[in-house]
């Protein structure tokens, strides 16, 4: 998975792959919902490689056998992490952080 900032980014991101000889599908907020389903359904299948996502677009997806999660852009203001339990799932949550925090207590001054 590939995280995009833009919806134009990701949607050019997903192009340039596919030129490039690779099996690549896009999901952000231009798409319908059809259309995400079916780019989500083809990357769980395997019938895409890489998917190429808005950080937004991508809240809440929750795939199997992610190996590979890159920030092509960083998001401006919150950061997403992709988090792999015990199970072999992936599932891209926000991570909220006080600017002061410092550590993992997330308290200022600790």
């Amino acid at each position: 998975m590939v995280f995009c900032r833009t919806k134009r980014t990701a949607a050019d991101l997903a192009d340039q792959l596919k030129q490039r000889g690779f099996a690549s599908g896009a999901v952000h907020g231009d798409l319908g919902q059809g259309a995400r389903e079916q780019a989500l359904r083809a990357f769980r299948n395997g019938k895409v490689d890489v998917l190429v996502c808005t950080d937004v677009a991508a809240r809440g997806i929750d795939v199997e056998g992610v190996t590979h999660v890159i920030n092509y852009q960083s998001p401006r203001k919150r950061r997403r992490i992709c988090t792999a339990s015990a199970a072999p799932a992936a599932r891209v949550r926000r991570v909220r952080r006080s600017p002061w925090s410092t550590g993992t207590t997330s308290r200022a001054g600790s």
